[in-house]
């Protein structure tokens, strides 16, 4: 007999997943939370509770603010080496990006909004990504947080009147609550994706709504809402868009229409409503996912450049004179755009 020959195994990765403390809640202010540095960052886990004052008479949808709960999160930067953001979204936005990303609705507060519960509680969760879902290999655009010299989560709050304008407080006070999931073990360059947002109001029906973007990243997605002017309530897609072109100087790279970018999407990740409106479901016959009656589903879509998973399906903006998001418009509508970028290792600077 001869001796077995060693197997040789790769060096195993870690994963651990733990907390890293709450952003305390201080009304109407910038509070922050900074965090530990030396691994690869996949996700952080945000945690939000609390239990605003509300009369149940008060506790209605029609007085529930637009983002519900999350509503209360007025904006969350992740910045990195002392003033660098590299992502930027209120609550209500994250929302939207987990619906999209992951395949299912975010658990809603039931007792929210339901014109009967004096006093409403919300335990609700979301998750901000860094390696991103939906990739060949999400691990990619991992956070390398050992290559920072400052890491730091800034959330700007808001106040109960956030959430509900006929609240008169909090019966127990509102707690951010962070986790996250780590990688040790591993090594390599990775990219970076990082958020530009652009809002910009209509001032008519324009079919030449133009968003100019910011030139040298990749462009991986585009989270779209549109509402009335003042920014609430939202208003559907179908209502405020016909049609949405991606246009590199006389090249095309997309020209699509609402119904298109409003519907592919879900059918080809598969995003669950949890209700139908009617049974069986027709078409995209369903109610809105929140408790706010100014949250509506349609008015939001995801518009994603990556259709295999790979990276390479990126729109690279390198060497382009110019690169633009072109909507036709139907009224005086609020377009708020937040575009994914992708920076790979040799362009992060």
């Amino acid at each position: 007999m001869t001796d077995a020959v060693p197997v040789k195994r790769a060096p195993s990765q870690q994963v651990r997943r733990k907390s890293y403390g709450n952003i305390p809640y201080v009304a109407n202010t910038q509070q922050f939370l900074i965090m530990p540095r030396g691994n690869i960052l996949r996700e952080l886990y945000l945690v939000l509770k609390g239990q605003p004052t509300i009369t149940a008479a008060n506790n209605t949808a029609a007085k529930t603010k637009k983002g519900d709960e999350w509503s209360l999160i007025q904006r969350l930067d992740i910045v990195i080496n002392g003033n660098v953001v590299i992502r930027s979204y209120t609550g209500d936005e994250l929302y939207w990006i987990n619906y999209q990303l992951y395949g299912r609705q975010p658990d809603v507060s039931t007792t929210l909004a339901d014109a009967t519960t004096p006093n409403p509680t919300f335990n609700s969760v979301l998750i901000l990504p860094f390696w991103w879902p939906q990739s060949y290999k999400p691990l990619d655009t991992a956070l390398n947080t050992a290559q920072l010299s400052d890491f730091r989560i800034n959330v700007q709050w808001g106040s109960h009147t956030s959430i509900n304008g006929d609240a008169t407080g909090f019966t127990t006070t509102p707690t951010l609550n962070v986790y996250g999931a780590e990688s040790y073990g591993i090594g390599g360059n990775f990219s970076m994706v990082r958020t530009v947002t652009l809002r910009q109001t209509s001032s008519g029906a324009n079919t030449g709504f133009d968003f100019l973007l910011p030139l040298n990243p990749l462009y991986r997605s585009f989270l779209i809402n549109t509402s009335n002017a003042a920014g609430t309530p939202d208003v559907s897609t179908e209502t405020t868009l016909n049609n949405l072109q991606l246009i590199s100087g006389s090249t095309i790279i997309a020209d699509l229409s609402e119904s298109v970018l409003r519907q592919v999407q879900p059918l080809r990740m598969n995003v669950q409503r949890d209700t139908p409106l009617i049974s069986p479901v027709v078409g995209f016959q369903y109610p809105n996912i929140r408790r706010s009656s100014a949250s509506v589903n349609d008015a939001w879509f995801y518009f994603d450049l990556v259709g295999d998973g790979m990276m390479s399906e990126c729109v690279d903006s390198l060497g382009m004179s110019e690169l633009k998001l072109r909507f036709d418009v139907t009224g005086n509508y609020l377009v708020n755009v937040i575009a994914h970028q992708v920076w790979p290792p040799d362009r992060v600077g």
